[in-house]
């Protein structure tokens, strides 16, 4: 499969996997993850990067423009116009704030979109919280047209976010998303490993309650997992 070097880089530095038992809170109250991306660490780095642009050239269109939602967008985008530039290739973009500005021109947009091209957002997940979503939202209330989405991976089972075409260079199938799927058939100091992530980590009590594993107070979270 192409992009192994990337793919072989996320498995490895790009997925937080909670041992059995444990869990990392979620972003909603009474969620808890077993596992999580942290696509930043691709990002930042130069080869994945490389990689990263070098399938966004492959799904380049010229009769659009692209979009990025902070934080993680931007810095795919501005990889990706650079490296057009170098190659002749001038790419109309900008970038969407998450939250208007409070001062100065309480703006959403950063950058000089086309007025005359639609839109292809460019994100690092694609999933049912994305902040795809709220890129066309802003884009759609700001007059431009939405007309798909690049992410990194998909970790939806549909190449849609709310009916919004979305092409990823991975699927969750690509990787060992679980402690065990990834770290099969080796041996690792479960303790040890608890003990330097204490901070976030939370261990499950009973079949509905977790609780930190630091003792810290987890303010407005539920302590229950999803069912």
């Amino acid at each position: 499969m192409a992009f192994e070097f990337l793919k072989k880089f996320i498995n490895d530095n790009c997925i937080f996997r909670c041992p059995p038992g444990y869990f990392l809170k979620g972003c909603r109250p009474g969620e808890a993850y077993s596992w999580q991306f942290y696509l930043r660490n691709a990002i930042y780095n130069q080869r994945a990067l490389n990689d990263i642009v070098s399938w966004l050239a492959l799904n380049y269109d010229p009769n659009v423009q692209y979009a990025a939602m902070e934080s993680a967008g931007p810095p795919i985008l501005s990889a990706f116009i650079l490296a057009a530039h170098h190659q002749g290739i001038e790419i109309d973009s900008f970038a969407i704030r998450k939250e208007q500005k409070k001062y100065g021109l309480f703006n959403y947009i950063e950058g000089i979109p086309n007025p005359d091209k639609h839109v292809v957002i460019i994100d690092d997940i694609a999933n049912s919280k994305t902040t795809i979503l709220r890129a066309k939202q802003i884009c759609e209330e700001h007059g431009f047209k939405v007309s798909g989405a690049l992410t990194i991976v998909n970790k939806d089972t549909v190449p849609f976010v709310d009916g919004l075409p979305v092409r990823s260079i991975f699927s969750l199938n690509d990787f060992d998303l679980t402690w065990d799927d990834y770290y099969k058939n080796t041996s690792v100091d479960v303790d040890g490993f608890v003990k330097s992530c204490s901070s976030v980590l939370y261990k499950q009590i009973d079949e509905k309650t977790v609780e930190p594993v630091s003792a810290a107070p987890v303010s407005g979270w539920l302590n229950t997992l999803d069912s």
